[in-house]
């Protein structure tokens, strides 16, 4: 229902308050650097706009869509895909930082590597095929993947500049429910990587 289209004369369709993805999240340390990284941008540059808290700092694998409410079907469903993955864990390195755009003018401050990660993209695939294998997922495998942390958002664009690399090891992928309307943040799952 969540995803069915206002018809006129019946109203506006009700606005996305729940989303789903899974993510890996960076070592506090690591984390914690970031967040420096993005204090030190912002008042070098003079940006204004709202910093990702350390805590909140993470890597998108898969987005799951957003919706009205929590869909609890597709829950279940990538909680059972997720149990199916059995994977190494691996190295991260993001040197890169650049601003995306967004509608309505708006920018995002991002952290990226330079492409080549190959184990990202071998673990990204590993749960794009669970995904596309596993009723209800299938639509959301497959889509396109730019690796990348979101920093900051804002309304200022920041040239592309190379960085001293934020590197980490991922240990583990979670499920997160995001309350889009709250920025909330809720880890349903989590899942360990096999130490690399």
């Amino acid at each position: 229902m969540s995803d069915q289209l206002a018809l006129d004369g019946f109203g506006a369709a009700p606005q996305p308050t729940d989303g789903l993805y899974f993510a890996l999240f960076p070592d506090a340390e690591t984390a914690a650097a970031m967040a420096r990284l993005t204090q030190t941008v912002c008042a070098a540059q003079g940006l204004s706009g709202w910093p990702v808290k350390a805590a909140r700092l993470h890597l998108t694998l898969h987005e799951l869509g957003e919706h009205v409410g929590v869909p609890e079907p597709l829950v279940r469903a990538a909680l059972a895909a997720a149990g199916q993955v059995q994977a190494s864990g691996f190295e991260l390195s993001l040197d890169r930082l650049l601003s995306f755009r967004g509608g309505h003018g708006k920018r995002t401050l991002v952290l990226r590597g330079a492409g080549d990660d190959l184990a990202l993209h071998h673990f990204h695939g590993e749960l794009g095929a669970v995904m596309a294998r596993t009723p209800g997922l299938s639509r959301w495998a497959g889509k396109p993947f730019t690796p990348h942390v979101t920093l900051h958002y804002g309304r200022q664009a920041v040239d592309e500049q190379a960085i001293s690399p934020m590197r980490w090891t991922a240990a583990e992928f979670v499920l997160i429910h995001s309350t889009l309307d709250r920025g909330g943040h809720n880890i349903l799952g989590r899942w360990p990587l096999v130490p690399p």
